[in-house]
C-alpha cells in the first residue's frame, strides 16, 4: 500500500482494518443504494449514476447536522480550547464556528510527466474538469509515487481504438 499510495498509506491501512470494502458495500446497500460488481472488480450503483452515492452521503450529512461549505478560502483556523470548537475565518471576512473541520482541495493535471509509460484498460468518464473513471483510477494508483514526485501534474494519452490500432 505504501507504494500505491505514497500520501496517507498509514491512515488507509488503519481505516481498512476498521472498515473494509465489504463493510462499505453493505453500508451503502443498507442506505438504499443497490450496488453491482463488474467483471473488472469495480463496484458501481446498479443505476450507473454516481450522484446516487453523492446524494446518499449528502442526505446523511444533513441528517447529522453536518454543514458543508464549498468554494471558500480559509484564511485561518483557530482552536478554541475552552469549548472544544474551531473558529474559521474566511478570506472574505466571514467567521464560522465548528466542532470539527475537514479541509479538502482540488487541482488539475496540466504539465507533462516525462519518462514514464503506464497503461490501464477500462471505462473512462469525461467530465467538465477532466477525465475520471476506473481506467484513470487504476492509472493514478500505478503511478502514485511518480505523480507525487511531480506535484501531481501529468499528461494522459488515450487510445480510443483499443488493440485495433496497436502495431
Amino acid at each position: 500500500m505504501d507504494e500505491a499510495y505514497p500520501r496517507g498509506a498509514r491512515l488507509l491501512k488503519r481505516l481498512f482494518r476498521m472498515f473494509d470494502y465489504t463493510d462499505v458495500y453493505q453500508w451503502f446497500e443498507s442506505e438504499g443504494v443497490s450496488l453491482t460488481t463488474q467483471d473488472n472488480e469495480c463496484v458501481f450503483p446498479v443505476s450507473q449514476d454516481a450522484m446516487e452515492i453523492v446524494n446518499t452521503l449528502v442526505r446523511l450529512m444533513r441528517s447529522l447536522g453536518v454543514k458543508v461549505v464549498i468554494r471558500h478560502r480559509v484564511a485561518a483556523i483557530n482552536h478554541e480550547a475552552d469549548d472544544c470548537e474551531y473558529l474559521l475565518t474566511f478570506s472574505h471576512g466571514d467567521v464560522a464556528k465548528a466542532d470539527a473541520v475537514v479541509v479538502t482541495a482540488g487541482g488539475s493535471s496540466q504539465a507533462r510527466l516525462v519518462g514514464t509509460k503506464f497503461s490501464a484498460f477500462g471505462p473512462l468518464l469525461i467530465t467538465h474538469w477532466g477525465v475520471s473513471g476506473p481506467a484513470i483510477l487504476k492509472l493514478s494508483s500505478y503511478a502514485a509515487r511518480i505523480l507525487a514526485e511531480n506535484d501531481y501534474k501529468a499528461q494522459v494519452a488515450i487510445n480510443w481504438f483499443g488493440q485495433a490500432n496497436e502495431g
